[in-house]
């Protein structure tokens, strides 16, 4: 008992000396992509810096960033989820081939910066190009006098790097190698470097970050991807606390199973593991009796209304001419390319063993080795098992048989292929043709701050829940998991032969440039099909979340 005090007391300490430092605690984002005009279908490439209270430190909390392809009225066109790394990030994210041409708006965030609301995020204006619709992005066109939000120009710098370019005119298809040198006398804490054709790396971003405290719900991401919500009563809208709340990954092979308690306020975290891609899950909740319980699943990405500067969709001369190039590349790249970065999420495996969560089970009942019965039921009263079927108060229930008292305290924890169900009754109305085994755990588990008395888990023969009626207050959510990350090869995508165009856009990009002060480095990349000139510009960021830039140009002839 002493011993259970003690560790109650440190926890005790502990929650408050981390709510101390959050409440001290402040997240920012900074945004650099590869170009700022683009065609539908292209990728944007993009990498973002991670600083703690407005300047570097490695002590940054949050492990996950969000970013968003938005229009200007701040409507998600579409989202990704990427791991951050040492307080870097990068990766790509896709524009969607039936998009209208328009003003649009890439952001990123971290789940903690949700509480300060959507004008906190780093946000970049780019223009896209549909060259197949004639459409135009609807919207009102904001005035910059009106709004606290600006858009305001990146600040071309000429003495932040020196870049050294053995010569301005070069060949299709030729090597150009560069010298980049640090001028700078602060270290950088990132550098990106990007080739494109020039007039596409227009850089313009939101001027100034307000902060609004809109709550104080949600916490930084540690450890990975967290799934959270409410859970509370139908009828009177007042929150359940204390409640248990499920939650299964159902995989093709063996589906992953969560528990949670409701806190105080009826609010419930899932910390998720690093899956990727799309992965179906079921979320649930224990049986409570005369209430009618409403399980609410907060959006993982940011669903505040915004409203961005929106001035009116145009191109000047020089923009149409390249944006014309850059449609032609695109057209010949789906032309003569086939696809084959597209990630198979739906071969990933979490796991390379083949037991469930709980281990070993204490017995494992067969039901081939025994002769068929009409009813699940029956293999529960006619054979000689763990596990009796009893009535209480109404309601069927299981109990398992074992030597740990705890038993006869807490229900067993029922499940079918590891998905919780409450109600016996849906599970006994299975058919046991669909039915491989059941197992059974015949000692007390916990599961996070839920203890069980036992565990049943029915598994079926196609790992499809047999067609069990899983409980209406449940949810079915096709939840978005993290994106793989890109590495820099896989950006070029340069054609092996010659006869195969070269039709990228962007030639080069390093969203990583490492180099430290007063000291250079060279970069080596290969001009495409097309002609004209090109702009080589460096992006640095300092400690204090200041960007320096410098840039050079050729000329492909």
């Amino acid at each position: 008992m002493k011993k259970l005090l003690i560790t109650i007391q440190l926890l005790f300490v502990a929650n408050i000396i981390f709510s101390q430092q959050i409440n001290n605690y402040s997240e920012q984002t900074i945004l650099n992509i590869d170009r700022s005009i683009y065609i539908t279908g292209e990728s944007i490439k993009f990498s973002s810096l991670l600083l703690n209270n407005g300047s570097f430190n490695e002590k940054l909390l949050s492990k996950i960033l969000y970013i968003e392809l938005i229009t200007p009225n701040g409507k998600q066109v579409i989202g990704k989820k990427y791991r951050i790394e040492n307080s870097k990030c990068s990766g790509t994210i896709s524009i969607p081939n039936n998009l209208n041409s328009g003003n649009y708006y890439i952001r990123v965030y971290t789940k903690f910066m949700r509480n300060n609301g959507p004008s906190s995020y780093d946000y970049q204006y780019i223009k896209i190009i549909n060259p197949y619709n004639k459409d135009i992005l609807n919207g009102v066109n904001h005035s910059n006098e009106t709004s606290n939000l600006k858009l305001v120009s990146l600040k071309e710098g000429h003495n932040n790097f020196n870049i050294e370019i053995s010569k301005n005119i070069f060949s299709i298809r030729e090597n150009v190698t560069i010298k980049v040198s640090n001028k700078l006398v602060d270290s950088l804490l990132n550098i990106i470097v990007t080739v494109t054709p020039e007039f596409t790396t227009n850089y313009k971003r939101i001027s100034s970050q307000e902060t609004t405290n809109y709550s104080n719900i949600y916490m930084p991401e540690t450890r990975g991807i967290t799934l959270t919500g409410l859970l509370k009563n139908k009828t009177t809208n007042y929150p359940l606390s204390q409640k248990t709340i499920n939650l299964s990954i159902l995989e093709n092979n063996k589906n992953i199973f969560y528990s949670v308690i409701t806190n105080s306020k009826g609010y419930f975290y899932f910390a998720l593991p690093d899956f990727y891609g799309n992965k179906d899950i079921f979320i649930s909740m224990e049986y409570l009796k005369d209430i009618t319980p409403e399980l609410l699943i907060d959006n993982d990405f940011c669903t505040n209304n915004i409203e961005l500067p929106n001035p009116k969709f145009s191109l000047t001369k020089k923009e149409q001419r390249i944006a014309y190039k850059l449609a032609i590349n695109c057209k010949v790249h789906n032309h003569f390319s086939s696809d084959t970065s597209v990630k198979q999420y739906e071969n990933y495996s979490l796991y390379s063993d083949s037991l469930p969560f709980y281990g070993k089970p204490t017995s494992i009942l067969y039901l081939d080795d025994y002769i068929s019965l009409p009813t699940l039921e029956d293999y529960f009263t006619e054979i000689p098992f763990l596990v009796r079927l009893k009535k209480s108060k109404g309601r069927k229930q299981f109990k398992i048989i074992g030597n740990h008292p705890e038993l006869a305290i807490y229900e067993p924890l029922v499940m079918v292929d590891l998905v919780p169900v409450n109600n016996i009754e849906n599970i006994l109305e299975i058919s046991p043709e669909n039915i491989s085994r059941i197992e059974v755990v015949t000692a007390p588990y916990i599961k996070g701050n839920v203890t069980y008395g036992g565990i049943i888990n029915i598994v079926s023969i196609e790992n499809d829940l047999a067609g069990i009626k899983l409980p209406e207050s449940g949810i079915f959510l096709n939840y978005l998991f993290l994106e793989e990350k890109t590495s820099i090869d896989d950006s070029y995508n340069i054609p092996s032969l010659s006869n195969i165009p070269d039709s990228r856009n962007t030639l080069f990009w390093n969203p990583n440039l490492e180099f430290d002060i007063n000291s250079s480095t060279s970069i080596s990349f290969t001009t495409s099909d097309i002609q004209g000139k090109y702009i080589i510009k460096i992006i640095g960021i300092t400690k204090k979340g200041e960007t320096k830039t410098s840039t050079t140009k050729f000329e492909v002839k």
